[in-house]
């Protein structure tokens, strides 16, 4: 068996050989062949050659054979090569180690990586999750073509370029960025901290470049696989880049400002609107607007609804399922806004969309269209009553766990049954509230001094 390609890290070789089966076979497979400790082990080129043609592939510089010889030099080097150092110099080689670094030999790249994670997200119907990946190869992409630039002038005008432009994804005007490659050896404290520079300079928070970065982080762990970076090679961690974590902003108000939310007199429908929704989600245990726009009336028994968070079947969490009273306040609010057909979703805001992953995508933008005018609207209110300017729906969920833990000394886990958080702890188990028990608790919100006898029954 002639052999080329030869290649030794310590105790592994490497040759390319052709494989001849039976002596009568006149056309012959060509593999990669691993020895180690003795032992072989053979893995497909997914070429043939006959003896002659063989011999005239190893001696001969044919133009015929020139794509086969570039496809296995980038095989060869690109993968096969890099995958095998890498297992040596941590002391983990074998052959299915090897053979598991290579079934994701095709990811030979960064933009591999993140498109076949995209992909896979997709394909589950993860949109909220395939959204931050491709925002952070969009960011990771802009940078490398900001580093491809030569001279200090280019650098600057691209800089304010993508910074005026990159949140517009409409119209002729968006900012175009180049596919180019990104190699995983490009991947290095250094690099990330020049990318934590560029993104900071091209007007991202400090929050949105720790996304960014824990997204990258998360990438290169390949969790269920085994990581692309690994040893001295990975960036992260004590001694390399570290993740900046921005100091937690306040987004809550105190129970007396929902009461002047509440109280707050207009003839704008838009700003009612948003108001009640926000008061809906606070005296409703503080309940997420997207899991607000998937309640149905099939789920309320006895005053109370009863839901399973979307953002835990998301996660595939344990199930956990939320008991929420429902207070006089919460049923005027429905009265008012909500669908009169008792059939389906409690408020109408995704009529017409069946609650299934299939439909993620198009619950995913009417519910953010729908929260972009509540929080602007919000924000009119904030204005008017002094509250925090950046208010938003966040508040509503922020204000009522704030709330119990400061000032009703709720513990931890009664706190976490009645938001809907999963409850690992051994002790949960014996805090199991009664249905009396949580309306007790959230009926403490009202306001003592309003009136809330207007009700109906549903």
């Amino acid at each position: 068996m002639a052999t080329i390609y030869s290649y030794s890290n310590r105790d592994v070789t490497v040759n390319l050989t052709r494989k001849v089966r039976n002596i009568n076979d006149e056309v012959a497979p060509i593999f990669w062949r691993i020895t180690y400790n003795r032992k072989h082990k053979f893995l497909k080129t997914g070429f043939s050659f006959t003896l002659n043609e063989w011999d005239d592939f190893l001696n001969r510089n044919l133009l015929k054979h020139k794509d086969t010889k570039n496809t296995l030099d980038k095989y060869f080097d690109n993968v096969l090569k890099k995958a095998i150092n890498t297992l040596v110099e941590n002391g983990n080689f074998s052959f299915e180690s090897l053979l598991m670094a290579l079934n994701k030999g095709d990811l030979k790249s960064v933009n591999d990586a993140f498109k076949a994670k995209i992909k896979e997200m997709e394909k589950k119907h993860a949109v909220g999750g395939a959204d931050v990946y491709k925002g952070t190869y969009k960011a990771l992409l802009a940078f490398k073509n900001y580093k491809k630039l030569k001279n200090r002038d280019s650098k600057n005008i691209y800089l304010q370029d993508y910074k005026n432009r990159k949140r517009i994804t409409t119209g002729n005007n968006i900012f175009k960025i180049d596919e180019v490659e990104i190699t995983w050896d490009e991947i290095t404290s250094q690099f990330l901290n020049d990318w934590e520079t560029f993104l900071l300079e091209t007007g991202s928070s400090i929050s949105t470049v720790a996304i960014r970065m824990r997204t990258l982080r998360t990438l290169i762990n390949n969790m269920g696989g085994d990581p692309y970076l690994t040893g001295s090679r990975y960036p992260f961690g004590l001694g390399n880049y570290v993740i900046q974590e921005d100091a937690p902003r306040e987004t809550f108000i105190k129970l007396s400002d929902v009461w002047k939310m509440e109280e707050y007199s207009t003839e704008n429908n838009a700003v009612r609107f948003a108001i009640d929704m926000f008061i809906f989600q606070f005296y409703g245990s503080g309940l997420n607007f997207k899991d607000l726009c998937l309640l149905r009336y099939e789920n309320v028994e006895n005053g109370e609804v009863k839901f399973t968070r979307e953002k835990a079947i998301r996660r595939g969490k344990r199930i956990v399922h939320t008991k929420i009273p429902l207070l006089l306040p919460m049923i005027n609010i429905i009265n008012t806004w909500g669908n009169k057909d008792l059939n389906g979703y409690i408020f109408p805001f995704l009529n017409g969309i069946e609650p299934n992953k299939k439909n993620e995508a198009k619950i995913k933008q009417r519910v953010s269209e729908l929260l972009g005018r509540i929080n602007i609207n919000l924000k009119t209110v904030a204005r008017e009553l002094n509250l925090p300017s950046d208010l938003s729906t966040n508040f509503a969920r922020h204000s009522y766990m704030t709330h119990m833990i400061s000032e009703e000394y709720l513990n931890e886990i009664i706190i976490k049954q009645m938001v809907g958080h999963s409850t690992r702890d051994v002790t949960s188990k014996y805090n199991t509230l009664t249905p009396e028990k949580r309306r007790e608790i959230n009926s403490r919100l009202l306001n003592p001094t309003k009136d809330y006898s207007k009700t109906i029954d549903i």
